[in-house]
């Protein structure tokens, strides 16, 4: 690995430690809701042994456990440390028995060649430094047939473009650039991904979701809450201040009487390793 794609693993890791502790648990939680319908849209079976990538907080774990029953068999990892600890202490407290946590890279699985029936991924795909080592790995451990289902987000919610102009997020890119996109219509890159891994039978099916925040203080908490994380805390002390305050200027201009509201766009991607 190259040093630079070593160190931006590094950081990635230490960004989701240091937002683990609140990950989908303030706000609406969106993580939540699209992990279920991450799982719905999965056909996995009872019995069906499973790897759950970027696990995080257990947004996919959960709800997968369940649907593979008592007879199937979940492995769930993450880079971050901290993630792991917090989801293997919810899980223990659950009394849920076909799952565990390991902390891992995705870019290089600890498992034998053809160890799962399906492989899902919420939401981490576009993080991976090296997607095509991540995928070559995910390819290399699902059985013949086996599946990969994996999110990741759509176009943004026109109506939030302000958080760039206010300085909290980088301004999009323009013209050509090889930096995948957050959110995005634009699946090229993921396609091209695949099909360079040797999957087949992809395709996507798209979704949205209207949720509210309660307020402007309960919408900041969630952006310390995730990859959002990263972006605040690049920026300096005053510029961070001045920014907080046109954001809340911006949010009690789009608050409704239930909240201020947000549509969260996701592309659910499912591509298959072929049969032998």
């Amino acid at each position: 690995m190259n040093a630079e794609a070593e160190a931006r693993k590094i950081g990635i890791g230490a960004l989701f430690d240091r937002a683990s502790e609140t990950y989908d648990t303030v706000g609406p939680r969106f993580f939540t809701h699209f992990g279920r319908r991450l799982v719905d849209l999965t056909p996995l079976k009872p019995g069906s042994i499973v790897l759950d990538v970027a696990a995080g907080r257990g947004a996919v774990l959960f709800p997968a456990s369940q649907k593979i029953g008592p007879s199937g068999q979940l492995t769930a990892i993450d880079l971050a440390e901290g993630m792991v600890q917090r989801t293997a202490a919810q899980l223990a407290s659950t009394g849920i028995t076909n799952a565990r946590l390991i902390q891992m890279d995705a870019e290089n699985l600890d498992f034998p060649d053809a160890s799962f029936d399906f492989v899902l991924c919420g939401f981490g795909l576009f993080f991976f430094p090296q997607l095509s080592q991540a995928l070559t790995e995910i390819y290399r451990v699902l059985k013949p047939g086996g599946m990969l289902a994996a999110s990741i987000w759509g176009k943004a919610d026109e109506r939030w473009n302000w958080i760039a102009e206010v300085g909290l997020r980088p301004k999009p890119q323009t013209g050509n650039s090889a930096r995948r996109p957050v959110h995005d219509n634009n699946t090229t890159w993921l396609e091209t991904a695949l099909n360079q891994a040797h999957f087949g039978d992809y395709h996507q099916v798209k979704e949205e979701a209207d949720m509210t925040f309660a307020s402007p203080d309960e919408w900041w908490a969630s952006e310390w809450s995730h990859g959002a994380r990263g972006c605040l805390e690049r920026m300096e002390t005053e510029a961070l201040a001045q920014a907080k305050t046109a954001a809340y200027l911006k949010l009690e201009e789009m608050r409704q009487p239930d909240g201020i509201h947000h549509i969260y766009r996701v592309i659910f991607n499912f591509a298959s390793k072929p049969a032998e």
